[in-house]
């Protein structure tokens, strides 16, 4: 009798750790399966420049290719690709703007390394870039803190418009819902942007701007796919412009949603 209760224990035991490892989340990169998504988006956007302001409502979308190359010590090398991007609701002017942020976009994640746990890293000229693993990261969610909440800060040191910033950036990330076939995963950042010499020199430096967003990732673990996903955002910045020995600042604010999703699904 203490030998079947034995071996029905090590067989449940056994059975329950198998059950566990296959619904262990990771994504499932095959080579040359290439992953499309449709980014839409609206928002509300206010431009002042001075003599010239602009308030509008905008929509914004596009499609966004994902293809793993080949593997290598980081995991797989995922090739990007943004194609046709449109915008409406904006003058010509913002349109040009809104298509030079795009091919940056493309030409600094053209190219990115990432493993099956979603842990990513970029690299521009053989030099790794650490703060655009961050924006990989809201592509495709880190799923090494599934079981674990994510929270961390830390600073950016980066341009706007040629001027020297430093950035602050607050990140939390946890799971909300989690089943054998869906895990919602939340997503919250926020972005406080100082001029460095400002940063570096005052006590209490002026803002240039501040962002902030939220994403609800839907990943189904079956699949082992980009994360659906919807996010709202926020974005009230002045963006310096040095005209001679005089630098006047345009004022950006835009606020509003997005979605993006694989294929041709919709949520």
């Amino acid at each position: 009798m203490r030998c079947k209760i034995f071996f029905l224990f090590s067989f449940f035991l056994f059975f329950s750790c198998e059950v566990k490892k296959e619904i262990t989340p990771k994504y499932l990169f095959k080579i040359g399966e290439e992953q499309a998504c449709k980014l839409n988006g609206n928002a509300n956007l206010s431009v002042d420049m001075g003599l010239f302001s602009t308030e509008s409502k905008i929509t914004f979308k596009a499609e966004v290719k994902f293809n793993p190359s080949e593997t290598n010590k980081y995991g797989y090398k995922i090739k990007m690709d943004i194609n046709n991007p449109e915008i409406d609701g904006v003058s010509e002017q913002l349109r040009a703007a809104f298509l030079i942020g795009v091919n940056y976009i493309r030409r600094v994640l053209g190219e990115f390394h990432i493993d099956e746990y979603g842990r990513s890293k970029v690299f521009i000229n053989n030099t790794e870039i650490f703060y655009l693993s961050y924006f990989v990261g809201l592509l495709f969610t880190d799923l090494t803190y599934i079981n674990t909440p994510k929270s961390f800060s830390t600073n950016i040191i980066g341009w706007i418009n040629n001027f020297p910033t430093v950035t602050k950036y607050n990140e939390q990330q946890y799971v909300k819902e989690k089943s054998f076939s869906s895990i919602l995963i939340y997503q919250k950042g926020e972005l406080t942007t100082y001029e460095k010499e400002e940063f570096e020199k005052s006590i209490e430096p002026r803002k240039m701007g501040e962002a902030s967003y939220e994403i609800q990732n839907q990943f189904n673990p079956l699949e082992g796919k980009i994360p659906d996903k919807k996010a709202t955002f926020s974005i009230e910045y002045d963006i310096p412009v040095k005209q001679g020995f005089i630098t006047t600042y345009i004022k950006i604010k835009c606020k509003g949603e997005l979605t993006l999703i694989k294929g041709d699904k919709q949520i």
